[in-house]
């Protein structure tokens, strides 16, 4: 049998599969969310966290990420507690927790995943810390098939088995606009951290990073005041060249520069801030869109401009209408232009395939970040103030299926692909209120055996 008829049954099963009775892992998923708001319901409205996931039955470490999102989004959703997911990853049938809503939650939580024959049993553990003592134990049991084995198998092959983690972290300054990665012919890692004024180069050295020099950025007039600050940076190189884009919310126009030596010298400016390199119709073009003046948002076009005509003679971009967005990213297989992932001002995630048509945007799907990696995955934020989500799809296929959720303690500034240590992933700007000021902080969440 050819590759094409078994992916072609695939696609039938896979389409099918939401026509299946109710699943046992989802009806699983509620019983132990129903047990859990048993159990912590009822008078004032509590803090509930879950602080231990064990996993002794056949489910593999990706289904037991997917069955726990299923119970956090069903406990997010209920008004009666308030619920804290602190769960980082799953890795060895065992959850990997942030510690901190432990300190703060009037009930901690304890799930245990065992195998019974074909059917799979959850016992959950509440323990009240008001009362410091256990305050309910339920166990629940239901039957996984091998329909629905296969189609979570078939889902957890989009990604490296042990999902998505928080793999550094590092405190920086405020108004970070962008990060990007470089890695030198040596083997020597760089990274490129854009702020309004200066773009910082850095090197790692014992997995910290030291400041290696910076380039001094200036704007031309007109200036556009700006309440929040804004930009793109892009990397790129091109035979044996390196090259470097920075644009703001703040000036109509964006500088191209590239590397000569060890100095940096000023190839052009251009109209827009582009957002990557890609080949359309066998052709080299930087696309990117031009920010509306003095806000944090795109105006509504996406502009194209052929890389042959730099640094030559400035030649007009071409451009094509999109709606106003906030963000944007690509998927192109090989380097040739496929699709466009983006954020629109209604804060919903649009879809446009190759030749731009527009698939219907993701009612249930709301954000204010993205940006795509390898084109395998996405990464998305929720717009959520106070306490923000990363949400990653895997959109290797051309589709996008959800399979990574973690809440994260403040609001995602942006979201960029890149890499850490050659692992794959994303960096998240991560922006904390306190009392008034802002603790801004840079993570790289990768998947620890994808490279």
């Amino acid at each position: 049998m050819n590759r094409r008829a078994i992916s072609l049954r695939l696609w039938i099963f896979l389409s099918l599969v939401p026509l299946l009775p109710a699943q046992g892992l989802d009806r699983l998923a509620g019983l132990t969310a129903d047990s859990i708001l048993e159990a912590t319901s009822g008078g004032t409205v509590a803090d509930v966290t879950i602080i231990r996931l064990e996993n002794h039955s056949f489910l593999s470490d990706a289904e037991v990420q997917k069955l726990y999102n299923t119970i956090a989004a069903r406990l997010e959703a209920a008004t009666s507690i308030r619920f804290h997911d602190a769960l980082l990853s799953v890795q060895d049938g065992r959850g990997q927790f942030n510690q901190a809503p432990q300190q703060s939650a009037a009930f901690l939580v304890a799930i245990s995943l065992v195998t019974n024959q074909t059917r799979v049993g959850a016992g959950a553990a509440v323990f009240s810390r008001r009362l410091e003592r256990l305050a309910a134990f339920k166990y629940w049991e239901a039957e996984i098939g091998r329909p629905e084995l296969l189609a979570l198998r078939t889902l957890a092959d989009s990604f490296a088995s042990t999902g998505f983690s928080l793999l550094h972290e590092v405190e920086v300054r405020d108004h970070l606009l962008d990060i990007a990665g470089d890695q030198e012919p040596g083997g020597e890692n760089r990274y490129y951290c854009f702020y309004p004024d200066e773009v910082e180069i850095f090197t790692v050295e014992e997995k910290a990073m030291r400041r290696v020099m910076a380039l001094p950025l200036a704007w031309g007039r007109p200036f556009y005041p700006t309440q929040f600050p804004e930009g793109r940076m892009f990397l790129f190189r091109q035979g044996g060249e390196l090259f470097l884009t920075v644009g703001t919310n703040s000036s109509p126009n964006s500088h191209i520069l590239s590397r000569k030596g060890a100095n940096w010298e000023s190839v052009r400016d251009i109209p827009f801030v582009p957002f990557a390199l890609l080949t359309i119709n066998r052709a080299p073009f930087l696309i990117g869109a031009p920010y509306a003046p003095g806000k944090n948002s795109f105006a509504g076009r996406m502009c194209f401009l052929p890389w042959t005509a730099a640094p030559g003679a400035a030649a007009a971009p071409y451009e094509k209408v999109f709606p106003p967005f906030f963000a944007a990213d690509f998927t192109g297989k090989g380097g040739v232009f496929q699709a466009v992932h983006l954020i629109g001002t209604d804060y919903l995630l649009h879809f446009y395939d190759a030749d731009f048509s527009e698939r219907p945007p993701e009612a249930e799907r709301q954000g204010g970040a993205l940006a795509v990696c390898q084109d395998s995955w996405l990464a998305l934020s929720a717009y959520t103030h106070g306490e923000d989500r990363l949400q990653i799809a895997a959109i290797a296929d051309g589709g996008r299926r959800f399979l990574y959720r973690t809440s994260l303690p403040g609001e995602i500034g942006f979201i960029r692909a890149g890499t850490w240590e050659q692992h794959p992933g994303f960096w998240v700007l991560l922006n904390v209120d306190l009392d008034g000021s802002t603790r801004s902080t840079l993570q790289f969440w990768g998947a620890p055996h994808a490279g």
